[in-house]
């Protein structure tokens, strides 16, 4: 718009007309993959003129470099986001496969004093603590964090 003054076209926002704008030229900060705009990027100026196109053509380069940061933001934003969901998820599950172990191996020390001979008893002991043994190491990659290595010696 080269005079808010005499523009009828449009109805001009309070507070250009109380800053003194007389033009002003806009652009649209386009959002990215089909995404609805991020808004627009506006120039201001007290005195009537007319925008060139070299001066849009200057505010549509910032523009788009204004919206290619802000997808990249929000892109890291989101991936952050999905990050955190996927580590909740696994804390999730670490605890479900805990108490599974858990559950199997008091269901084999239940059968184990409920067998009557010997030779059972002694085969659900060994099951038992070969359950042990696994609920322990997954213990350790549990709290450890890191599964590439672990310290077993302890």
């Amino acid at each position: 718009m080269t005079d808010l003054a005499r523009e009828r076209r449009f109805e001009v926002a309070g507070f250009l007309v109380e800053h003194g704008v007389r033009a002003l030229a806009n652009v649209t900060i386009h959002g990215a993959d089909g995404r609805p705009p991020f808004g627009i990027l506006e120039v201001d100026s007290r005195a009537p003129r007319r925008f060139t196109k070299p001066d849009t053509d200057f505010l549509r380069t910032y523009a788009n470099l204004l919206a290619d940061a802000i997808g990249r933001t929000r892109t890291v934003e989101e991936l952050r986001s999905a990050v955190a969901d996927k580590e909740r998820l696994l804390r999730e599950l670490q605890h479900r496969v805990k108490n599974n172990l858990q559950l199997v191996t008091s269901l084999v020390r239940l059968q184990e004093r409920r067998a009557r001979s010997a030779e059972a008893r002694r085969e659900l002991g060994s099951v038992g603590r070969r359950i042990g043994t696994l609920s322990l190491v997954y213990e350790k990659l549990y709290a450890a964090g890191e599964v590439e290595r672990v310290d077993l010696g302890t």
